[in-house]
């Protein structure tokens, strides 16, 4: 059985498609408005100015792209069979500015490390993510990224193939498209 995921909400406040759960509106109690409003809401009735608030929305879009893109990894790790144990997987470090996640295995110490982007795949990103791994001496890397030519494609499996049994390098395309 194909499920197809519901239309997108249009936030009455902002005019804003959005997917998930909405807020209720403080206004009227009543109003179902996107959650990026709702926040703004709540942080106005906090006191914050609309500069902090823009910095705690930030905050919690980060969050939330952190949350998509491990959820993201675990599944496709899950899909394909990789011999890598995502529930012991402990996050030890997040650069948010340069979309990198670092981490460690916790039954077998293996370091991680991750490069989360929504562009397209381009040589200076590869450069960064093998610098970052050589850095951390990581085991496990993973690219995930926009869409990949057949040649990062095949330069990530070449790595991998010729990489020792522990390190494990994959590149992950991400589809967008349902991005709200």
């Amino acid at each position: 059985m194909v499920s197809t995921p519901p239309p997108p909400k249009v936030c009455p406040l902002c005019g804003k498609a959005y997917n998930g759960h909405p807020a209720i509106s403080r206004i009227d109690n009543r109003t179902e408005i996107c959650p990026e409003c709702g926040y703004r809401q709540a942080l106005d009735a906090a006191g914050l100015s609309s500069e902090e608030q823009d910095e705690a929305i930030q905050s919690i879009r980060d969050s939330e792209e952190l949350l998509n893109t491990y959820h993201f990894v675990k599944h496709f790790l899950n899909e394909h069979e990789l011999e890598i144990d995502i529930p012991n997987m402990r996050i030890e470090r997040i650069d948010v500015d340069h979309a990198f996640i670092y981490g460690r295995e916790s039954l077998s110490g293996r370091r991680m490390v991750i490069l989360s982007q929504t562009t397209q795949c381009d040589d200076e990103s590869l450069t960064d993510l093998l610098e970052e791994a050589a850095k951390v001496n990581a085991d496990i890397v993973i690219w995930i990224t926009g869409k990949a030519s057949e040649t990062y494609k095949n330069t990530i499996k070449w790595l991998d193939d010729n990489s020792d049994e522990r390190t494990v390098l994959s590149l992950m395309e991400r589809d967008d498209t349902d991005a709200s």
